[in-house]
């Protein structure tokens, strides 16, 4: 199936038959606007509710008070609480409370850029130098009361605890989006977390998204044998109304009636042929019926990053508000950051106030965009669904325009969860009366669907630990086989399933079986030589980079070639760049070509074995070559024609893979290469300096 939009390119002129067919109606309907789209009377009283609430002193919810007094009672705490409801707020002031009594707070969250938010956010409340950063890319003030870090840093910090037979340095830890624990790629790393804190360390677990917080109340308890409380708020602090587009009758409607069922309006809609009456609005008419009727600012979800991209060039200037404060803020920003001068939306950012946001641009460029939003200054962002987990933007309206996701390689139905996670930033607390989420169908959304989700509870979280190399070599090097598989015993899997700790520690056994044939692991199960390089490899296939490192391919390599042999090893994808092989350098494609020789028969052993092992593309490793040896950044992209935030994450992945290559002290020189490079990599625009 292809992507699909819920878009077209503005028409010039409005149809005339459907302006007289409205006026007809007026005794039924309000005067047609400038958009030539109404609203349905029903919604008279909720539009009219718009507004800003009076200013107040803020008084702290009753499931604020009860998580903090939690805390203080130094219990562990699941908090559950829709989106903007202040979870912030709590463990604002858990680490406040900690803080006072000189003790030290992880807050661990599983994007890099909410770890940096937060760093920003918490530096400015308890001082600069009470807040450090440990992101992999990013390390400063790491001995600092208050950490701010991603999971999987924290999770390491665990493994290191254990190797070295050390107690970690913190006393509460505060796992932001716990609902990850439940994520098919990450949650592995939630669940190790949960399950090696020691029982001193206090834990505090924010989510919106979970619908079975008893049942890891339970566990939690059982395996920590502590107390933990389940505190779950409702309550919205900005009420969220769900509204329709209807194509046929260009009219906004509510989508749920009083009675809670799908609006009179909205079901005639979908009894009907979809085709006859799914013509798509154009992006400018449906911003000026959303200025017409006071619900801007707004953030459309969209499918793709083509999509979002090419709906801002859609946008007239005549549907944005200037604003002088946002011209200069902007001035600003582009001072500090050159790359921003360049980037090709900056004119529909500056004359229409809209904005693209998606894991294709530049970091730099993402935050300004994240900074606006946040600040006012912007009408609209068009945004791929990544924008819902986690960064803090919300408003007025978030506008919904299909009812399926992409996940990769397929299309599937929205989920309660990320329905909640997309229509959650719809309402801003202290700017806002009402948020509103507005459905406008596209030739493949599902109405009723979409409707069942507006009341839909949280879906279930369950367990995704799995084991890989990673895990097995860092157990092995920190326990004996029977505490290893009591830790299986203790698994939320094993919780949630009967007989599934047997399952995992069959499959321990099996990566234990390869490792010992492969000479990672002895006949005691001590590391062996290389096993002590894997395990310091903190990384997807850590057997591939010891089998490298042993064999001293390294070595000789400058350190533009090292950097691209590394980006192979790191990238994750399914598919290379399309490169011209007379383009990548010849040193290169010689020590591409020796490391396939030397993995080559340890990659077709992990493949007939059914380990999951990466593909290590050449293409992947000229980009990162040519940044590496100084290009410059905008050559790279007309030469590579990879997209400028691919580039990123694949530079910052290769400098995380580097920083574990700089840890192999038995290979000095090796590793004083590789720390070298990495500072190359990481420079503007890949790592740049936030205000």
């Amino acid at each position: 199936m292809k992507e699909q939009s819920s878009f077209r390119g503005k028409k010039k002129n409005p149809s005339k038959r459907i302006q007289k067919k409205t006026v007809s109606q007026a005794q039924d309907f309000p005067l047609v606007r400038k958009s030539g789209i109404v609203a349905h009377p029903a919604l008279d009283n909720i539009l009219a509710s718009i507004g800003k609430p009076p200013e107040s002193t803020f008084v702290p919810d009753d499931f604020q008070l009860q998580s903090i007094a939690e805390i203080e009672k130094e219990n562990d705490c699941l908090v559950i609480a829709p989106t903007g409801s202040g979870k912030t707020y709590i463990a604002q002031e858990a680490m406040r409370k900690f803080l006072e009594q000189g003790k030290k707070c992880w807050y661990a969250s599983p994007l890099k850029a909410l770890t940096n938010a937060k760093w920003i956010e918490f530096r400015q409340i308890f001082g600069e130098e009470n807040v450090g950063i440990l992101t992999g890319d990013i390390k400063d003030n790491a001995s600092a009361k208050i950490i701010t870090g991603t999971t999987e840093i924290l999770r390491n910090c665990l493994y290191d605890a254990m190797i070295n037979e050390e107690n970690v340095d913190f006393d509460l830890v505060i796992i932001d989006e716990a609902h990850y624990l439940g994520d098919s790629n990450r949650g592995v790393v939630w669940e190790e977390t949960l399950m090696y804190l020691p029982r001193r360390v206090n834990i505090l677990l924010l989510s919106a998204t979970i619908g079975n917080g008893e049942e890891i109340v339970n566990w939690l308890e059982k395996i920590r044998q502590k107390k933990c409380t389940l505190v779950v708020s409702e309550k919205r602090p900005v009420p969220l109304f769900p509204i329709f587009y209807h194509p046929g009758k260009r009219m906004l409607l509510p989508l749920i009636d009083k009675n809670g069922d799908i609006f009179a309006g909205v079901k005639e809609y979908c009894g009907q042929t979809q085709k006859r009456f799914s013509r798509p609005i154009g992006v400018s008419p449906l911003l000026t019926i959303l200025k017409e009727q006071n619900l801007l600012p707004a953030i459309f979800f969209v499918k793709s990053r083509h999509l979002c991209d090419n709906a801002i060039e859609k946008v007239g200037n005549k549907e944005t508000t200037q604003d002088a404060g946002f011209q200069e803020q902007l001035a600003i920003y582009a001072e500090k950051y050159p790359f921003i001068k360049r980037h090709k939306h900056l004119r529909q950012l500056r004359d229409k106030q809209v904005a693209s946001h998606h894991a294709g641009h530049l970091p730099v460029w993402k935050f300004l965009v994240e900074t606006m939003m946040k600040t006012g200054h912007l009408d609209t962002i068009f945004a791929t669904t990544t924008i819902a987990a986690g960064v803090n933007f919300p408003a007025r309206t978030v506008v919904i325009t299909d009812s399926d996701l992409f996940d990769g390689d397929n299309f599937n139905p929205l989920t309660a969860n990320e329905f909640r996670q997309m229509s959650g930033r719809a309402g801003r607390r202290g700017i806002d009366n009402v948020g509103f989420v507005l459905i406008v169908p596209g030739s493949f959304m599902d109405v009723g669907h979409v409707a069942a989700l507006v009341s839909a509870k949280p879906q279930n979280v369950d367990s995704q630990i799995k084991n890989n190399f990673s895990m097995c070599l860092n157990l092995i090097k920190s326990h004996n086989l029977l505490e290893i598989q009591n830790i299986f015993r203790d698994s939320f899997l094993a919780f949630q399933k009967r007989g599934s700790a047997e399952n995992l520690w069959q499959d321990f056994l099996r990566h234990l079986d390869f490792l010992q044939r492969e000479g990672f692991v002895d006949e005691n199960n001590k590391l062996s030589d290389a096993g002590e390089i894997a395990v310091r490899m903190r990384v997807d296939n850590p057997l591939i980079f010891a089998q490298i490192i042993q064999k001293n391919i390294f070595a000789n390599l400058d350190e533009a070639v090292l950097a691209g042999l590394v980006a192979s090893y790191a990238f994750d994808g399914e598919d290379d760049l399309s490169i011209s092989p007379k383009e990548i350098p010849r040193r290169l494609k010689i020590a591409h070509s020796l490391s396939e020789r030397t993995l080559a028969a340890i990659v077709e052993k992990l493949i007939q074995e059914k380990f999951p092992v990466g593909k290590r593309f050449i293409g992947v490793a000229y980009a990162i070559y040519l940044w590496a040896a100084g290009e410059e950044w905008g050559k790279i992209i007309k030469k590579t024609g990879i997209a400028e935030g691919n580039l990123v994450s694949l530079s910052l992945r290769t400098a995380e893979h580097l920083r574990q290559v700089g840890n192999i002290k038995e290979f000095p020189d090796v590793a004083i290469k590789a720390l070298s490079v990495r500072k190359a990599i990481l420079r503007d625009p890949v790592s740049f300096e936030m205000f």
